[in-house]
């Protein structure tokens, strides 16, 4: 069995906006080695989230395990793949095709494993990889007490580390001072009809695995700004 990475962190949406498919993802200008919350509300409540790890070592592939603890939080099956947990990953802010796995729950964690050992390439150990899942993947069984989750990001024995998760949106969810302009990146895809279709100012033409039931199609991709920074920046 591959080697396991697990972690957890910030909270990222897939959305349909009029009839155009829109995928967010966070990318590497979010904090390295955390795990951001969609909400800290008493539960039973659907909580999204958002992994963003660097590796302690360098691997030869994508391999990413999350352990999510199982004191507070339970989640769905992925009958359908990684679509049904609404799970999305990148290395250094581009988006990238992955395969996901569950495995049975041990030492107080359930665990997801992302992966892509057949064009991700060689993972460095300045390299950030963002991970992303749904609401409807994780559910918070009660009242929040911040358990950590595991995270590990390794080929062989897993060297797991432990990241407590913040509130998406909270200063405590960036490691910088909370002076400092939060200047997470997000980045933005919309589906379009075909090849030779223009894409809107501001976006660049592209090919992506979400449209079309993840089929695959043609897209227009952009960068934007989580939060918009002061002016100046």
């Amino acid at each position: 069995m591959r080697s396991r990475v697990r972690a957890c962190h910030y909270v990222v949406t897939t959305a349909l906006v009029a009839g155009l498919g829109v995928v967010l993802a966070p990318i590497a200008s979010a904090v390295p080695n955390s795990v951001v919350l969609s909400s800290f509300d008493s539960g039973p409540v659907g909580v999204a989230g958002t992994v963003t790890f660097t590796p302690p070592g360098g691997t030869s592939y994508l391999v990413l395990t999350v352990g999510i603890p199982l004191s507070e939080y339970t989640t769905s099956g992925l009958s359908g793949g990684c679509a049904s947990g609404g799970i999305t990953a990148a290395i250094n802010g581009t988006p990238i095709q992955v395969s996901c796995s569950t495995y049975p729950p041990g030492g107080g964690f359930s665990r997801i494993e992302i992966y892509n050992y057949w064009s991700s390439g060689p993972v460095s150990t300045s390299d950030v990889i963002t991970m992303t899942w749904a609401d409807s993947f994780v559910t918070r069984t009660g009242a929040a007490s911040g358990s950590a989750f595991e995270v590990a990001a390794s080929i062989g024995t897993p060297v797991y580390v432990s990241v407590t998760p913040t509130l998406a949106g909270s200063p405590s969810s960036s490691s910088e001072s909370s002076s400092a302009p939060d200047m997470t990146t997000w980045h933005q895809s919309i589906s379009r009809a075909a090849s030779e279709a223009a894409c809107p100012t501001g976006y660049t033409p592209s090919w992506a695995q979400w449209p079309n039931g993840h089929q695959g199609g043609w897209v227009c991709n952009r960068e934007v700004f989580a939060f918009q920074p002061e002016s100046g920046m």
